[in-house]
């Protein structure tokens, strides 16, 4: 290849890339596709609401506390006894 070949597959590269680039923003993305509709989050706080008396307080039951009923646990609950 010789010098003015380089030069000339520059010049058509970058008249290529410039037609294709106003074609593509003219013709394939008008503006009404480059809008985007987003759901707005709300804004994050470091404070806390203290949680329904009715279900946290004292006496409330704890799930992670082992309750027993009866006298003695049965370990074999389906064998026979």
């Amino acid at each position: 290849m010789k010098k003015k070949d380089t030069g000339v597959i520059i010049v058509v590269a970058v008249f290529a890339g410039i037609v294709s680039l106003i074609f593509s923003n003219l013709v394939i993305s008008t503006k009404d596709n480059k809008v985007e509709e987003v759901e707005k989050v709300e804004q994050l706080v470091s404070t806390f609401e203290a949680p329904d008396k009715t279900y946290f307080n004292s006496e409330a039951v704890n799930p992670t506390k082992n309750i027993q009923l009866g006298q003695e646990p049965n370990t074999n609950p389906f064998g026979n006894q």
